[in-house]
């Protein structure tokens, strides 16, 4: 196993080199610390002496990754399944679009035997109401989605420090 010498400036690790351990001279010369085997140190990391610590994230950083973190989530939940007339159909965007066509084209009037096929590929007889309702469902479920999502991203931007930040979850 290799053994890593951090070599610090000031509390801040400038450099990660491999050394022999016996080698006291190295050591010295780079007046460095040696790293514990368990810690994955790197440039950057913070030195006190006798700690090492990951470098804090500037707030800017931390508010950025975790407005995506809020917009990934709330991807995540309107395209979630939806339960509709007793069955479970998909809500992604592809499906949204294609319900969006199929009531588009048919200018109010759907074929005889008209279905929706729900998650598990079963065909649900449908009326042009009914399909409409489909919709109607999934931006119902959307818009409180909507605003849950608006107001943690107010709160993550109005955040002062990096723990009122990751506070903020979906």
């Amino acid at each position: 196993m290799e053994t890593l010498l951090a070599v610090t400036k000031n509390g801040i690790v400038e450099n990660v080199i491999v050394i022999n351990p016996d080698d006291v001279a190295t050591i010295a010369h780079f007046g460095g610390a040696l790293i514990p085997a368990s810690l994955p140190v790197a440039r950057g990391w913070n030195y006190d002496g006798s700690t090492f610590t990951p470098p804090v994230k500037p707030l800017p950083e931390i508010k950025s990754a975790q407005l995506g973190s809020i917009d990934h989530a709330y991807a995540a939940a309107i395209a979630a399944p939806i339960e509709y007339l007793g069955a479970t159909f998909q809500a992604d965007a592809a499906s949204q679009a294609l319900i969006a066509q199929v009531i588009t084209a048919s200018g109010g009037t759907l074929p005889d035997g008209f279905g929706w096929y729900d998650i598990d590929n079963n065909k649900v007889p449908m009326s042009f109401a009914q399909l409409q309702g489909l919709v109607g469902a999934i931006l119902a479920r959307a818009q409180p989605l909507f605003a849950r999502k608006q107001t943690r991203k107010a709160s993550i931007r109005n955040a002062a420090t990096s723990a009122a930040v990751e506070a903020v979850t979906w």
